[in-house]
This record gives C-alpha cells, sequence and structure tokens, in this order.
C-alpha cells in the first residue's frame, strides 16, 4: 500500500514537473517573442526618424520655376507637362551625398512590411515608405522608379481599408506630411482614407509619365467614383480630360500653356 502511494506520489510530481517544463518554454518563447517585437518596432522607428532628416533637408532646397518633360504619345507627337520641382543643381548635388542613406532606408522600411514579428506595424512602413517613394521620384526622374514607385503606392492602396496607422507614426510624419498635405484631406475622411486618395493621385501621375494614359485614367476616377468629398476631385476631373488629349494627340494648351509662353513669363 505503501509503495502504490510513493508510486502515485512520484508519479504525480513527474507530470507536475513536465507542466512546469512546458510552462517554463512558452513564457522563454513568449519573452523571446517579445524582445524581437521590440527591436522589430524599433528599427522602424529609427528608420522613419532617419527618414525625416533626408525630407527635412529635402525641404530646405529651393523651388526652381519649372521645367518642361516631353513625353512621346500613342500617336508619335510630343506632349509637354510642366514640371515644377526643386533647383535641379542643388537637388542632384544632395541627392549624390545622401543616396546610400535613401536605399539604406527604403530598404529597412521594405523588410519591416514583409516583416511578421513587426507586429502590427507593416501597415506604417507601407505608408513611410510610400512617403519615401514619392520624394525620390521628384528626385530621381529615371522612368524605372516611377514604376517601383507605382507598386509601393498599390500596396498601400490595396490594404488600407484595412489598415490604421499608429499614433506614433502619426506624430513622427506630422510635420512632412500630415501638415504639409493637410488641406488636401476631406474631413469626412480617415487619414487613411485621405492618404488612399492621394496616393492614387500620385500614381495616376506616374503612370502619365510612363505614357500610360489608359491607367492613369482609372485612378483620377477611383477617386472621383469613390471619394466624391476630396479635395482632389476637381484635380482628378480635369486630370481625366489632359489624358484624353494625350491619348489623342493633342497638346493640352489649355492646361500647361505652349513653351514659349511659359518661357515668356518666366523671363
Amino acid at each position: 500500500m505503501t509503495a502504490s502511494i510513493e508510486s502515485y506520489i512520484n508519479s504525480a510530481m513527474s507530470r507536475k514537473n513536465i507542466y512546469i517544463l512546458i510552462l517554463l518554454v512558452i513564457a522563454l518563447h513568449m519573452i523571446a517573442c517579445s524582445r524581437d517585437t521590440s527591436e522589430s518596432v524599433n528599427v522602424f522607428k529609427d528608420n522613419v526618424r532617419r527618414l525625416n532628416r533626408l525630407l527635412d533637408e529635402y525641404a530646405n532646397i529651393p523651388e526652381k520655376k519649372g521645367v518642361y518633360e516631353q513625353i512621346p504619345n500613342e500617336n508619335g507627337v510630343a506632349v509637354i507637362i510642366l514640371n515644377l520641382g526643386k533647383d535641379r543643381d542643388k537637388l542632384n548635388s544632395f541627392y549624390k551625398r545622401t543616396a546610400k542613406e535613401w536605399e539604406a532606408t527604403d530598404r529597412a522600411l521594405e523588410n519591416t512590411a514583409s516583416n511578421q514579428i513587426a507586429q502590427g506595424w507593416q501597415f506604417d512602413s507601407i505608408f513611410c515608405r510610400g512617403v519615401l517613394r514619392i520624394i525620390l521620384t521628384e528626385i530621381d526622374l529615371n522612368k524605372s522608379l516611377a514604376r517601383r514607385t507605382i507598386n509601393t503606392l498599390g500596396e498601400y492602396i490595396n490594404i488600407s481599408s484595412e489598415g490604421k496607422l499608429h499614433k506614433w507614426t502619426k506624430n513622427e510624419m506630422k510635420k512632412n506630411f500630415f501638415n504639409k498635405y493637410r488641406e488636401l484631406f476631406s474631413p469626412d475622411l480617415s487619414d487613411e482614407e485621405n492618404i488612399k486618395v492621394y496616393f492614387l493621385l500620385i500614381s495616376a501621375y506616374q503612370y502619365m509619365r510612363l505614357n500610360e494614359f489608359k491607367k492613369a485614367i482609372i485612378q483620377y476616377e477611383a477617386i472621383v467614383n469613390s471619394y466624391p468629398t476630396s479635395p482632389l476631385v476637381d484635380d482628378a476631373k480635369a486630370q481625366i480630360e489632359v489624358c484624353k488629349e494625350f491619348m489623342e494627340g493633342r497638346v493640352p494648351e489649355h492646361i500647361y500653356g505652349k513653351p514659349e509662353e511659359n518661357s515668356e513669363k518666366e523671363k
């Protein structure tokens, strides 16, 4: 009888020790995951801060009056887009000095966007990467970058209805994005929806640079049809007409003016 009791007690203790061991392993795993998540989020935040430093410096580059970019349309006729931007010499000097930082920040944000460990921060990273790519298309006029930018903005556009930006991200990007574009936002839409509308507009413009006017129209129509209260609707409607003129081989002079006319105005 005594032996049976002792055997039962030993068996119970063995089971208890196994349970304790299992709980210990689970706890250690949770601690490790928590540490990995924290490190991933910290890496993301460090790169957003680096992005803002680059955006601050970019913002200080003076504007220039305007340049013209010629794009051959489907009928072989050159059309002209007025491209207002930064002083090109100063911009090139800035980019030459900071190109590696832009690339490293873009790569780090892409890693966070695809990192399942960074729970809940992937959406923030996709947004910040979209902002970065928009600025890069103003710095680097290479049309392959325009294509990549469309893809990046498309990532945000496709999941915007499911995502919610963290308060930290909104505060960090307040100066270089939200304050800068707030007048383009509709009070009837959430910040996430307003960002989507702006990204649609920029995507459409990039399609125009690529001479893909039908795809540009699709983006503009998405703004007009889905977000009628957005301040960008009128711009979208006007650009739809511009795209149609491009597709017909006509220069939209009523929007951009003739080169010689603008040249006279700049003198």
